[in-house]
């Protein structure tokens, strides 16, 4: 576990600390044009209160060091919790009165930190939008003791979290309904006969996949199936061209969320997902480690201002030698990929999409 040492910067006067530092100035100038002893006395127990402010203020942020435990990724608009630890090396003296803030909202404050101690507490955030983050500065404020001069240490953490799309439940129905209508995947020789797993059956699936027995135990259709080779494989295109026009951005991220969407819910019922844009290709997968592989690969696509996909034809072709499906999402409906290959590729509505 790695402790960041903070960056210290200049104190700067409360409110509070500036009407102290006028009354003073006032004291002073009443003492001098007096003379009054008494005037001098307060003037020094105020001063004095100043100066011990100052010099016990030096001190609180000094030997301070923090670290704060993220999670590897989180969903776009989900509130989620992290966990961050602030160590006081210091050997004898306390650290008092801590204010802790990140990006600009409050993080959580601590009353005292003993010496040679760790304290660790949870705290909430939330990033409104996908893609990868470094997380913004740990500043940690205090003005003790009498809250006149506030000091400021900054701690900056150079850990990064991925922001998944936001990924709901998608009705697979034109999916699978194109798969049905589209002519088989054309298999290689020699693969496709290894036994995967036994599964429920699904619409679509070849009734000679039944596994019989099995079905007669389970009391419901399961079915065999196969490993390189099957028709459950998918492969989405990508279509991340930008389109030049004003509020283009809503589009491209719901594209985005509703691949994403569409991806997941699929990995779900046991389907081979994979995806490639004109940057970026995640091969066909199953599991929850593939779904980590797709959802890390979402929160990286960036838009491409290339005007167009090149060797899309090319790409397209060595797809279609292995045995799978190729389905284009593009928010471009002007632009549409799929037109030189259209007996191969199945262009997805992204309206006709629904979330269940």
């Amino acid at each position: 576990m790695r402790f960041f040492s903070g960056k210290r910067y200049f104190p700067r006067f409360t409110l509070a600390g500036v009407v102290l530092a006028g009354i003073l100035v006032v004291l002073l100038l009443a003492a001098w044009n007096t003379g009054e002893n008494l005037l001098y006395i307060v003037f020094s127990a105020v001063l004095g209160m100043f100066v011990l402010s100052l010099a016990a203020g030096l001190r609180v942020l000094q030997g301070l060091t923090v670290h704060r435990q993220m999670p590897h990724a989180v969903y776009r608009n989900t509130p989620f919790v992290y966990t961050m630890q602030i160590k006081n090396t210091k050997r004898f003296l306390s650290s008092f009165s801590l204010r802790l803030e990140s990006g600009g909202d409050a993080a959580g404050y601590l009353l005292r930190i003993p010496p040679a101690s760790t304290v660790s507490f949870s705290a909430q955030h939330v990033l409104p939008r996908r893609g990868v983050y470094t997380l913004p500065p740990l500043e940690v404020k205090s003005a003790f003791p009498f809250g006149f001069i506030q000091y400021r240490k900054a701690f900056a953490d150079p850990h990064e979290i991925l922001v998944y799309p936001r990924v709901v439940l998608a009705r697979t129905g034109g999916v699978e309904q194109s798969m049905h209508t589209a002519g088989p995947p054309r298999l290689i020789r020699g693969e496709g006969d290894e036994f995967f797993t036994i599964r429920e059956y699904l619409p679509g699936d070849d009734m000679r996949t039944i596994a019989w027995r099995v079905t007669a135990r389970m009391g419901k259709l399961m079915v065999k199936e196969t490993g390189a080779g099957h028709s459950r494989t998918l492969v989405f295109l990508l279509d991340t061209r930008w389109r030049e026009q004003e509020g283009a951005d809503e589009p491209f991220e719901e594209m985005i969320e509703v691949a994403a969407s569409l991806m997941i819910t699929l990995l779900g019922r046991q389907y081979s997902v994979g995806f490639q844009t004109p940057d970026m290709k995640v091969p066909p997968g199953r599991g929850s480690g593939q779904q980590q592989r797709i959802l890390d690969g979402l929160a990286r696509i960036t838009a491409s201002r290339e005007p167009a996909w090149r060797d899309y034809d090319q790409e397209v072709r060595k797809l279609l030698s292995e045995p799978l499906r190729l389905f284009l999402i593009s928010m471009n409906e002007d632009l549409n990929l799929a037109g030189a290959l259209h007996q191969n590729v199945t262009a997805l509505n992204l309206a006709e999409v629904v979330y269940g």
